[in-house]
């Protein structure tokens, strides 16, 4: 399970990649904060196995509206939804009023037309053809490997550069140097050199 603050660090990380790879990433999540849930460019509902809503995010607080259901501007719009998924009476009517909208669609395949990745031919008629891939994954072992190497840096730099994490790593160098320097240079003192460099493994790392 992740907090919040490593929700939105997630979901901006997924953002990115989703642009600067051309690609779609669908995120299954129960409950979003206010900033997560900016962040997502299309939106689907689903309450009981039933779809309630799908289309684009910032066009789901004027659909409700529309349906009676007008949330506070000050109101986290994730929240509320939430909320009225909960609701027997709510949830009936949003059911009901989607299962309405797509009468003359029932499996959605004019929807999931207008977002395909297949091309049309001369005749504007879908081309069945799947969309394949040269190997097995969409990234390669080294795109895996630098994206979460990126990712991982961006996570730990703050943490890593952060003022007290830098006044603790000079006063340990500091003390364990009095401690190296005030050994003795004697055969009789290796034991304690090396559990002086134990000490700098523990405390430093």
């Amino acid at each position: 399970m992740l907090d919040s603050a490593l929700a939105l660090e997630l979901a901006k990380i997924l953002k990115e990649l989703a642009i600067k790879q051309r690609k779609t990433i669908i995120i299954v999540i129960h409950q979003p904060s206010s900033q997560v849930f900016e962040i997502f460019d299309k939106l689907m509902l689903m309450c009981d196995g039933h779809m309630v809503y799908f289309g684009k995010r910032a066009n789901v607080a004027d659909y409700l509206a529309n349906l009676g259901f007008k949330c506070h501007p000050n109101y986290n719009l994730a929240d509320y939804i939430l909320e009225l998924l909960n609701d027997d009476a709510s949830k009936q009517k949003l059911i009901h009023s989607y299962a309405n909208q797509v009468r003359d669609d029932p499996t959605g395949e004019k929807e999931i037309e207008k977002y395909s990745r297949r091309k049309h031919d001369n005749n504007n008629d879908i081309k069945q053809a799947p969309v394949l891939c040269d190997y097995g994954w969409e990234a390669t072992f080294f795109q895996q490997v630098s994206i979460l190497t990126e990712r991982t840096f961006k996570q730990s730099l703050k943490d890593i550069l952060s003022t007290t994490e830098l006044i603790h790593t000079f006063a340990m160098v500091v003390i364990c140097c009095l401690i190296w320097y005030r050994v003795p240079f004697t055969e009789e003192n290796i034991h304690d050199r090396t559990g002086s460099v134990s000490i700098n493994n523990t405390y430093i790392y």
